[in-house]
């Protein structure tokens, strides 16, 4: 078995390390769960026990994309999504903490990039 366990991500590396997790939760076979191009099946009285099987297959595959995207978060910002037990909310968050698309962010990003200084 693969060890799904990746260094830890953190503000300056989640770009990298965002897509290696991205490619953890593929090769577990449950990104389809994160990026909600499969959802929940949905349980009604006239349901049989495959249906039954199926939704307790898709809250088993929830729960190992939610523990691979919290253990591949670096300790110091697990505060960020301990308490969400979904995962594609948890991938929201962690792209909007990690990769905020606010003005403000773009500035302080130009502002670096202007103050670079280059070595001839």
């Amino acid at each position: 078995m693969a060890n799904y366990f990746h260094s830890k991500i953190g503000r300056s590396k989640l770009c990298q390390l965002g897509n290696d997790v991205k490619y953890l939760l593929m090769e577990r076979q449950v990104w389809n769960i994160v990026n909600e191009k499969e959802i929940e099946p949905k349980l009604d009285v006239s349901t049989d026990a495959e249906a039954v099987k199926e939704v307790k297959n898709f809250k088993a595959c929830k729960q190992i994309a939610m523990s691979i995207i919290y253990l591949n978060i670096d300790s110091s910002h697990r505060r960020i999504v301990e308490r969400i037990d979904d995962p594609v909310e948890a991938w929201e968050v962690l792209k909007t903490y990690y990769q905020p698309d606010s003005k403000a962010h773009h500035m302080e990003v130009y502002s670096s990039l202007m103050n670079c200084h280059y070595i001839i």
